[in-house]
């Protein structure tokens, strides 16, 4: 059956991209982090060993080595890792119970969420770019990875074309495209369709592999909420979070902006260590190469380093070393660090394209740039608003991802049509921060908040709020366009963030506090089917294979299962 040959396949790529993101970097994090706990090493392996595979890669590449030569050392690199990392016997950190619960609910979701876009009969040669875009309603920019692996592995120079319509290879970040590159490279895979139309069985593996990376982001929920709440907090977290149609879309649809969550979690989580500042500046900048919007959760928590024991004394007291001066301008080196090579490069082979930043920065939509410049452009936007629309625009951006009223009048205007509704509801998942984490989820994360704030909870988590919802300063600044602070650009790290609050909010309440992670679980869940299978041009519900369907529900039963299993366990040990 084809479902089976995917959902077996899967799981080998799960299992095979772990063995090639753990063993390498845990070795590193041994050597690095000798004073970290080893939840804390475990955790940033993954990080490591994408600066490892990644950095050997790109700087073979740039001194001329051939492929093959290339491929050689990877895999005697990966095979040395691998077999000092079982002789050590680190591999029995995959048996602790953070583990446990990350592999087997990340495998599950993984084969759920590339199944999804396997429409109509659940078979690899289905996972297709046009596929995921209508299945998803976004554009092409899930090829933009893919098609940077293509500019590396076939030697292509950054002007030969545009990495999709409209964008030059060095528009955006690339290490996902860099990750993928060393997968293949490793694997022997070759494509020879053309440039925007890969082959089906090649898409897959980048579709199956991306998606892993974007679940990092659970490995790093799992791992740091267990630093501060309880195993059931975390469980309750992950389950509000990944029944989010936001969550969902985003993991399935292979950008990589969940990836770059987690370097935003595990980098803060570092930065909170005393030694680690200028590794958790490396961690931010690896995250920058993921995606830009990192630099958005970077600049409040820099501030907050920096400023931290001036405003909040008394924690600065309980982390001696963590704020001040020399741990900014470390956490600072490390960043730049990172960057540097890339911001070299981009200078080497600069983008003419600049729509985004004008849009941004001066609400300007025209296709037409020529002429214009950053002044220009300045004067003019000076010239249409004065002081009192400025601020008054800033203010409303602030307040957006929060403010209900939009979606609660546009659910009153379309309701009579159910097709057009689900589109409406679709969109505003990516708009607005508190419909896309779920209104109950959302309740639940600030009375988790203020449950810190009070002592209730641990107060040191706090400080993961600064780079999560911090991230909306930046915009709110920079932003020239009403309504241009939504979710999926800046607010990744936020919803894993505001998940873990909703989740030790819920555990605090007890029975209540479980009715209510239930019947938000339960809205997702019908939210989520409700989207998917209604809305064009796929239109699921009348054109999917009952395996297609059947499958599926069985992997939401096993996320469910899986979920309970580990909750009645935790429960037991307790006991």
């Amino acid at each position: 059956m084809p479902v089976v040959e995917l959902v077996a396949q899967c799981s080998i790529i799960h299992v095979i991209t772990l063995m090639i993101l753990v063993p390498g970097g845990r070795l590193l994090a041994e050597r690095v982090g000798a004073t970290w706990t080893p939840k804390l090493r475990f955790l940033s392996s993954f990080g490591f060993s994408s600066a490892l595979y990644g950095g050997i890669f790109a700087a073979g590449l740039t001194v001329g080595v051939p492929l093959s030569a290339l491929r050689i050392v990877l895999f005697a690199i990966i095979s040395v890792c691998l077999a000092v990392y079982l002789t050590r016997g680190l591999w029995r950190e995959l048996l602790e119970p953070e583990a446990c619960l990350a592999f087997g609910f990340t495998l599950l979701y993984l084969i759920l969420a590339t199944l999804g876009s396997a429409f109509p009969s659940g078979a690899i040669a289905n996972v297709k770019v046009d596929t995921t875009m209508n299945y998803t309603h976004l554009p092409v920019d899930n090829l933009i990875p893919y098609n940077v692996s293509r500019f590396l592995l076939e030697d292509l120079p950054p002007e030969a074309t545009d990495i999709v319509p409209g964008w030059k290879l060095t528009d955006r970040g690339p290490l996902a495209g860099v990750l993928f590159a060393v997968v293949a490279l490793l694997s022997g895979s070759d494509e020879a369709n053309s440039w925007l139309s890969p082959s089906p069985g090649r898409f897959f593996f980048f579709q199956a592999f991306s998606t892993v990376l974007n679940l990092l982001s659970l490995w790093s929920l799992i791992y740091v909420g267990r630093i501060y709440f309880s195993a059931r907090a975390v469980i309750l977290a992950l389950m509000l979070l990944s029944t989010t149609y936001f969550f969902y879309i985003n993991v399935l649809f292979s950008w990589p902006k969940f990836a770059m969550a987690y370097f935003v979690l595990t980098g803060t989580a570092l930065v909170l260590h005393p030694r680690a500042h200028f590794v958790g500046g490396v961690f931010a900048g690896l995250g920058m190469l993921f995606h830009d919007s990192a630099l958005f959760s970077f600049a409040p928590l820099l501030g907050a380093v920096l400023l931290g024991g001036a405003a909040f004394p008394r924690f600065a007291r309980r982390h001696p070393g963590l704020c001040g001066l020399r741990s900014t301008v470390l956490l600072m080196l490390g960043f730049v660090a990172v960057l540097a090579p890339w911001k070299v490069y981009q200078k080497l082979h600069p983008s003419t394209d600049s729509r985004l930043l004008y849009e941004h920065l001066f609400c300007i939509k025209d296709a037409d740039l020529s002429g214009r410049t950053l002044r220009s452009a300045l004067d003019e936007y000076l010239a249409k608003n004065s002081v009192t629309q400025i601020v008054s625009t800033k203010l409303y951006n602030l307040g957006y991802p929060f403010n209900p009223s939009g979606v609660i009048n546009g659910l009153r205007a379309h309701w009579p049509d159910p097709v057009y509704m689900a589109r409406f509801t679709s969109e505003q998942a990516f708009f607005q921060l508190w419909w896309g984490i779920g209104g109950v989820t959302f309740v639940l994360g600030i009375l988790g908040c203020l449950g810190s704030v009070r002592g209730k909870l641990d107060r040191d988590a706090l400080v993961y709020v600064v780079p999560a919802l911090g991230a909306l300063v930046p915009p709110v600044i920079l932003f020239a366009c009403r309504g241009h602070t939504v979710s999926h650009i800046w607010a990744y790290p936020a919803f894993l963030v505001i998940a873990l609050f909703a989740g030790a909010a819920a555990d605090r309440m007890g029975v209540w506090g479980a009715l209510l992670a239930g019947v938000s679980v339960g809205i997702n869940l019908v939210t989520v089917a409700l989207l998917m299978f209604l809305l064009p041009p796929l239109t699921p519900v009348l054109h999917g294979s009952p395996a297609y369907f059947c499958t599926q529900s069985v992997l939401v039963g096993c996320l469910g299962l899986w979920s309970v299993i580990c909750l009645q366990r935790e429960g037991r040990r307790k006991v």
